[in-house]
Parts: C-alpha cells; sequence; structure tokens
C-alpha cells in the first residue's frame, strides 16, 4: 500500500470513529432529555461536598443540573430545610437563634409541610406563630390564615391563664398538632430557611 492511501484510509477511519462518537453523544443526550421530561425532578447525585460541608442535594431542572440542598444538622424536605433544636430556649430565644443561622422559626403551610415536621419531632417545640390582638401571625407579618383550623389540638387554642401568645407544634402518644403556650417556656424550636444551590453543567 502506498503512503498516500494509507493515509486516506486512516483519515476515513478517523471520520467514522468521530461520527460514531458524535452519534452515542447524540443519543446520549436524546436520552437525557428525555428522561428530564418524564421526571418532575431528575435526581442529581445523592451527596456532594461544598465548602468543606457533606450536602444533601434535591433536583435539577433545564439544561443544568440546578441542585438544592441544605447544611449538615439541616433536613431537606420540598425544597425547603428544617433545623430542629436540642437545646431549650423560650421563644425570644428561640427566634434569635434562627436569625443567627440565617433563618426564621418555622412558617406550616400545607398539611404535607405539618405531617413532615410531625414525623421528625417528639415532644413539643416552637414555630413562628405568635398572638397579637387575638389573631395570630407568623413572623413574616402574614396572619394566620383559614387552612390552618384542622391543625390546632382539639380544645387548643385555649389562652390558659390569659398568657398563652405563641404557638408551638407538639407530638405526643395522645396527640399531635398546635398548641398555645406561655412565651416564656423554654422548648425545643424549629428553624427554616430556603435550599442553598449548586450548579453542575
Amino acid at each position: 500500500m502506498d503512503s498516500d492511501n494509507h493515509y486516506q484510509d486512516l483519515e476515513f477511519q478517523d471520520r467514522n470513529i468521530y461520527s460514531v462518537m458524535d452519534k452515542t453523544k447524540d443519543q446520549k443526550s436524546l436520552e437525557e432529555r428525555k428522561l428530564k421530561k418524564e421526571m418532575n425532578y431528575p435526581t442529581c447525585p445523592e451527596r456532594i461536598t461544598v465548602d468543606n460541608e457533606t450536602q444533601l442535594l434535591k433536583v435539577s431542572t433545564g439544561n443544568e443540573y440546578r441542585c438544592e440542598y441544605c447544611s449538615e444538622n439541616w433536613i431537606l424536605f420540598s425544597r425547603k430545610c428544617y433545623f430542629l433544636s436540642l437545646n431549650l430556649m423560650n421563644q425570644t430565644g428561640s427566634t434569635g437563634n434562627c436569625k443567627k443561622m440565617g433563618s426564621f422559626l418555622t412558617k406550616i403551610q400545607n398539611t404535607e409541610e405539618e405531617s413532615f415536621l410531625e414525623s421528625q419531632l417528639k415532644g413539643s417545640a416552637w414555630i413562628g406563630l405568635t398572638k397579637k390582638n387575638d389573631d395570630w401571625f407568623w413572623e413574616d407579618g402574614s396572619i394566620l390564615g383559614p387552612y390552618s383550623a384542622s391543625f390546632w389540638i382539639q380544645s387548643q387554642p385555649d389562652n390558659t391563664g390569659g398568657r398563652e401568645n405563641c404557638a408551638t407544634l407538639s407530638v405526643s402518644s395522645r396527640h399531635k398538632g398546635w398548641n398555645d403556650d406561655s412565651c416564656t417556656r423554654e422548648k425545643r424550636y424549629i428553624c427554616e430557611k430556603e435550599t442553598a444551590t449548586a450548579i453542575f453543567h
């Protein structure tokens, strides 16, 4: 075989190899797009190290992986992060501790969130709900909506002694739900914040 024909054969093989590689890449891309379309939230890696901490990851969207995660010791649920304290504090101290961590006492907005937090808790913990002039308000200033009626423990809130102006989430063998209590009592607390985001291409 002369040298010219030899190089032509090699060039032809190279073109075929790259053609197969491109086809495989296109096929893979098509499969990924199909998978993303079929799934509401395509799965990111289960864990990744971000800022020297091992974080839990949640979802990816669009053409790039947009993974949502929570810091260590925070729990990920429905694209939010929750922190359940082990130490006891009054309601004011609990609010302050959440703020120090860039969060707020949790605002429970639906039955799924309520059920999840109940599954994580034993005992009683402050949530971000306080009473002013007989109305209940969340920490962000929004008034408690009618959806909450089923969340209160039966016969609650009862304002025992006329001084129960803060709310807790309480879980025991007898009941689950919200209870009003004196803001000065020391309890656990539940902080909430938005997830952080890591981008993958």
